[in-house]
Parts: C-alpha cells; sequence; structure tokens
C-alpha cells in the first residue's frame, strides 16, 4: 500500500506554479516594454514563492501580500530567507504603484517604471521562486 499524498506538497506545489506563470508573464511584459505590469507580476511571483513555502510548513491562513513580512515569516523556518529582505523591499514598492496612479506622486505608472526597474524586479523574483522551489521540492 502507497503512503497519502502530502496535502502541504501537494498545495505548496499548485502556488509554486502560479508564482512561476507570474514570473512567465513579467518577462512577456518586459519584452513589450510594459514594465510597470512587469514588475507588478514580479511581486506577485515572489508572494507567491513565499506562500508555497508557508503552505509547504502548514500554514493556511496567510492574509497579507507584503513580501517583506512574507521573508520574515518563512525566516522563521529556513533562516536562509533572511538575506532576502532587501530583494523584499524593492519588490514590494512594486505592488502599488505599478497599478495606481494615486499610489504615485505624479503622472502614470508607465510613466514612472522603466527597464532598471523591470530588471531590479525580476532578479529579484527569480531569487526567491529559486529559493522556494528548492524548499518546497528539496533534492
Amino acid at each position: 500500500m502507497s503512503d497519502p499524498p502530502d496535502a502541504n506538497l501537494t498545495e505548496a506545489h499548485r502556488w509554486l506554479r502560479q508564482a512561476e506563470e507570474h514570473l512567465s508573464v513579467a518577462r512577456w511584459d518586459g519584452q513589450g516594454e510594459f514594465w510597470a505590469a512587469a514588475c507588478f507580476q514580479a511581486q506577485q511571483a515572489a508572494e507567491l514563492a513565499l506562500k508555497a513555502v508557508l503552505i509547504r510548513e502548514g500554514e493556511r491562513s496567510i492574509v497579507t501580500h507584503g513580501v517583506v513580512g512574507l521573508v520574515k515569516r518563512v525566516g522563521r523556518y529556513h533562516a536562509s530567507f533572511a538575506s532576502m529582505a532587501a530583494d523584499a523591499r524593492r519588490l514590494d514598492r512594486y505592488y502599488i504603484p505599478t497599478r495606481y496612479p494615486n499610489g504615485l506622486a505624479s503622472g502614470t505608472a508607465a510613466e514612472n517604471f522603466d527597464r532598471e526597474d523591470f530588471d531590479t524586479a525580476i532578479d529579484a523574483a527569480t531569487k526567491v521562486i529559486e529559493s522556494a522551489r528548492e524548499t518546497v521540492e528539496p533534492a
């Protein structure tokens, strides 16, 4: 008789797959030079990847969108995530202003984000997803 499936692992995989899709969308948006949209998708990718780790650890009530807070929370289980604090801060800057004009001093998101923001966001989100993948799916 086989072991029953690990519900936490199964659900964590769903969240990790969704995170990876957000990262793919971010890259696609970047190809079109939709920098603000790409930055937001990168933030979403990191957020969902971190939630995948928490779900793997058995958490189910994760009602937050802040990458900084999620990194701290994951850090309680896996100290290696503490090194992502700076990346988390950068990604959190892309949550509101990339979508809402009232999150900016002036102009629109398209007028306020650029290739440098995109590169920063993609790099940070990629690091988070890679670490989450290694944590959820250890070798």
